[in-house]
């Protein structure tokens, strides 16, 4: 659509309108973060945000360990104590397929009838 409309994101949100009368319509910028995406990468999928999907920050190994050593710590503090951003702490653990998660103690469920 963009390429169609010459590069006139306001015209491309009109013929994206025409064609699919029912969907939702995009933002005007859509179309143009979408085409320059394309042309910088060649791939209109984004990238996780923060984090290179080819390398890992050099603290990558140290925040692994930190959560097998101690499971109950939180991520905010492993973000803290290495300085990177809780994002980026999580996008970590979960490339590495591990889900930190917050233990939370209950106290005694009793069922009553």
């Amino acid at each position: 659509m963009y390429n169609r409309a010459d590069g006139n994101g306001l015209e491309a949100r009109w013929l994206y309108q025409e064609r699919f009368p029912g969907r939702i319509l995009p933002n005007v910028t859509v179309f143009h973060n979408t085409y320059r995406r394309l042309y910088e990468t060649g791939s209109v999928t984004r990238n996780e945000p923060g984090v290179n999907p080819g390398r890992y920050p050099p603290e990558a190994e140290d925040l692994i360990q930190a959560f097998e050593n101690h499971p109950s710590t939180s991520t905010r503090k492993v973000a803290v104590d290495l300085g990177l951003s809780p994002w980026k702490v999580w996008s970590i653990m979960h490339r590495e397929r591990k889900y930190p998660f917050m233990v939370s103690a209950y106290k005694d469920l009793k069922m009553s009838f």
